[in-house]
């Protein structure tokens, strides 16, 4: 059986991830903050997408978020559905649903769109925080709002 103090730890670990992913969400609604982001990974973070590629590294993962500016001038992330699970004193993974409104401009003209997917993270906790190692995103829906999701005839 657990100590209260390895109880308590889980506890709050559990929180301050369910925090730093809330933090990434805010930072990505807040027109891609490519520093504010790149700042929640570890040295070596990887950011990837089956969607829009592979970022490794502080610096790349940054770079992709700036770039992201232009093509996502705005962005809801209604994040959902957390399950997070420690996995040792400084590990952990969990999952995420994500729905999403956005404006996308990747066409030439600013359009609305619905993007869901699912998130599989992995942390580690480095010098008392804990720190993104690697956050994957699967697509699920990415549709103009007004055609919708279903495929059309």
């Amino acid at each position: 059986m657990s100590t209260i103090e390895e109880r308590l730890d889980r506890l709050e670990s559990i929180e301050e991830i369910r925090q730093l992913k809330a933090t990434y969400c805010l930072c990505c609604d807040d027109d891609h903050n490519g520093p504010a982001i790149a700042a929640l990974f570890t040295a070596d973070g990887v950011w990837e997408s089956d969607t829009f590629g592979r970022f490794e590294g502080p610096e790349a993962i940054c770079g992709y978020f700036e770039a992201t500016k232009a093509r996502i001038p705005f962005a809801a992330h209604l994040l959902m559905n957390p399950i997070i699970t420690i996995t040792g004193p400084d590990t952990a993974v969990g999952r995420w649903r994500l729905l999403m409104p956005f404006t996308y401009t990747g066409s030439g003209k600013a359009e609305a769109y619905w993007l869901t997917t699912s998130y599989t993270d992995r942390f580690a906790r480095v010098g008392g925080r804990w720190l993104f190692c690697e956050l994957k995103v699967k697509t699920e829906i990415f549709a103009p709002h007004l055609a919708g999701w279903v495929e059309q005839a």
